[in-house]
């Protein structure tokens, strides 16, 4: 298929399917969610993106930074799609993923700056940082760092799929018995992260590509993860949640895992979490072990 075709014609391949809950500790605390997912489905193409803005004080707005990664990679991929089509990446695939990458930051910051345009800091928002911080940021400088989030995006058609991740999070595509990662930066540890924010955030998005119909591609931002007390545990939790889009409806399956996300930062994180990602509804059934209860799988940490 051609290049340019249009792809709300063609039937529908995947089911796609995003939750975001805040995190118990948020809620303790009264602050606000700082994560944010989407997706979309067009014919026979589906796009998911979860986010997850900086909690420190210095990133005040990331709660905005994270909604607006999440939809700017959406839009990008989506329009990326239909200028190449479903079948395949035509010419340099690499150099067009380059080329992806730099839409998507440089639609963040599109976005950033016309919400800095009509929502100018405000003298609350500023007072708690240092006097130098505050000074930079009323003249105008480094404002796109007071909105700073990782990203997590993935795409897939019938004929391929692929991921891009700035940050902390997970990323992983099911073939088969496979789990095929997105590979992350060094130096990724505990609460360290690298930021959508960063002015070389170019060179720390990582991606994969693989010419291969996926059964399914999921998502999640960090404090999944960490909910659980084992990364077997983890893998195999998406896994099912990805089963159960491809099979049930859509609403119920994810109000129930609205659910079932809620209790988990009860007994896990703490922090607000977001799971999103693509199911084939051509698979019967994606390979899971039975998925426990939330309290028996959860980390158990206090929150």
């Amino acid at each position: 298929m051609k290049a340019g075709t249009d792809l709300s014609e063609m039937p529908h391949t995947f089911a796609d399917f995003h939750v975001t809950v805040r995190g118990a500790a948020h809620r303790k605390k009264g602050t606000g969610c700082q994560d944010f997912s989407c997706s979309s489905c067009f014919g026979s193409c589906a796009v998911a993106a979860v986010a997850d803005g900086h909690g420190d004080i210095r990133y005040f707005r990331s709660a905005f930074g994270a909604r607006f990664a999440a939809l700017a990679a959406l839009g990008a991929v989506r329009t990326f799609l239909k200028r190449e089509g479903p079948d395949d990446i035509s010419g340099d695939a690499e150099a067009k993923f380059v080329q992806l990458k730099k839409n998507i930051i440089l639609n963040w910051n599109r976005k950033v700056a016309a919400h800095y345009a009509s929502h100018p800091f405000t003298e609350e928002e500023l007072s708690p940082l240092s006097a130098h911080r505050r000074e930079q940021l009323r003249n105008g400088k480094l404002v796109e760092t007071a909105y700073g989030t990782t990203l997590i995006a993935a795409a897939a058609t019938p004929s391929f799929w692929f991921g891009l991740q700035i940050g902390d999070g997970d990323c992983f595509g099911v073939s088969g018995d496979q789990k095929i990662f997105v590979p992350k930066e060094d130096g990724l540890i505990g609460n360290l992260t690298t930021s959508l924010c960063e002015p070389d955030a170019y060179y720390k998005f990582h991606h994969i590509f693989r010419r291969e119909k996926p059964s399914a591609v999921v998502l999640s931002t960090d404090g999944v993860r960490n909910s659980f007390s084992s990364g077997a545990y983890y893998e195999n939790f998406m896994s099912r949640v990805a089963s159960e889009f491809s099979v049930g409806a859509k609403k119920r399956t994810q109000t129930a895992l609205g659910v079932f996300l809620s209790e988990m930062t009860e007994r896990g994180s703490g922090d607000d979490l977001s799971v999103a990602g693509i199911a084939s509804l051509e698979v019967p059934e994606i390979p899971t072990e039975a998925i426990p209860c939330a309290e028996s799988v959860c980390a158990g940490k206090t929150v």
